[in-house]
């Protein structure tokens, strides 16, 4: 396995403040010609932390992917109990990863452009935190408390990263701007670590016209423990047709079915069905693995492959503070 997220479901801005405080860049002049999206962002809970974009600008018939990069200003390890994430109309996506980039590479405080993989080295990027809920389509919020003890931790003076990601399929240029916050309890109150897991397979072209079906494999780094899966889901975008994962037992070839999609809805690729374990945890044992099976048709007059299109079966797992992300490609 190598540490890789997904441009994906499958994530900030500088920043940042330990008091949930932030400070804006790149706000911009009004302009009639351009359409403002902005929505009211919430503060950080008291005590948290709130991380926010610079105001974009999206130009019409576009994609865009944008990273911020940053360093936190605290040393001491933080406990996430709460995540909220906050876009403007348009988006797909605004995820917090951690990243070990060189700051030379990418200094603190720059935006650059991530639209197209390869522009940056995006192989060094770990979920902290995964929301199993879709975004309200109204507020372009979701957020998502953990249960009661668990947390994920945020070690202090990670070098972090907030992508945002638009498409404006408008005639206009779009404003917008994100958000992630952070609600904290205190480290030694956790009585249960969680993290994220992203099974994700970076290469598979698909030809036009062509109907193209992906199975591949990961297995779970237990580390000599069971492990508790606390939800999960899938996620493909609109190419996709059928989505399922099956889990294999250590030492069996008899697959068990655990989540599928047979007919996948284009309403998925935002809002995918969850299973949660949160009541009844589905327990993964050492050398136990998942088989994650994606289809498309692709309809298009060009080859889709990653990250235009996608094959991931994702969650959270515990006791663990490790995240587990595997790229078999």
């Amino acid at each position: 396995m190598r540490p890789l997220f997904p441009r994906l479901l499958l994530s900030l801005s500088l920043l940042l403040s330990a008091c949930g405080t932030d400070t804006r860049l790149g706000d911009q002049v009004a302009d009639a010609d351009v359409t403002d999206l902005i929505r009211e962002i919430p503060d950080a809970p008291p005590g948290g932390a709130r991380f926010l974009t610079p105001v974009y600008e999206i130009p019409a018939y576009t994609e865009k992917q944008l990273c911020l990069f940053g360093t936190l200003d605290w040393p001491e390890d933080r406990a996430i109990h709460f995540q909220g994430n906050y876009q403007s109309e348009n988006g797909h996506h605004i995820v917090l990863l951690r990243t070990s980039v060189d700051p030379r590479d990418y200094p603190d405080g720059e935006v650059f452009d991530c639209t197209e993989d390869g522009e940056l080295d995006m192989t060094d990027m770990e979920p902290l935190f995964i929301l199993p809920q879709g975004v309200d389509p109204e507020t372009g919020a979701v957020e998502y408390t953990l249960p009661e003890g668990m947390a994920a931790e945020l070690p202090g003076g990670s070098r972090y990263v907030l992508q945002s990601h638009y498409v404006n399929s408008t005639d206009k240029p779009i404003r917008v701007q994100d958000a992630v916050t952070f609600g904290f309890i205190p480290p030694e109150t956790v009585t249960a670590w969680t993290a994220a897991f992203t099974h994700v397979y970076t290469s598979h072209p698909i030809q036009p016209g062509e109907e193209k079906t992906l199975s591949f494999e990961c297995a779970f780094d237990n580390r000599g423990q069971d492990l508790n899966i606390l939800f999960m889901g899938g996620h493909m975008h609109e190419w996709g047709t059928a989505f399922h994962t099956d889990l294999l037992r250590a030492g069996s070839d008899e697959p068990e079915r655990i989540y599928d999609i047979p007919v996948w809805d284009t309403l998925y690729r935002d809002l995918p069905p969850i299973n949660d374990y949160t009541d009844d945890p589905l327990v993964i044992h050492e050398g136990d693995r998942f088989s994650t099976n994606c289809t498309w048709v692709n309809t298009e007059d060009h080859v889709l492959d990653f990250p235009h299109e996608m094959c991931v079966t994702f969650g959270m797992v515990y006791p663990s503070k490790v995240p587990m992300i595997c790229d078999p490609s």
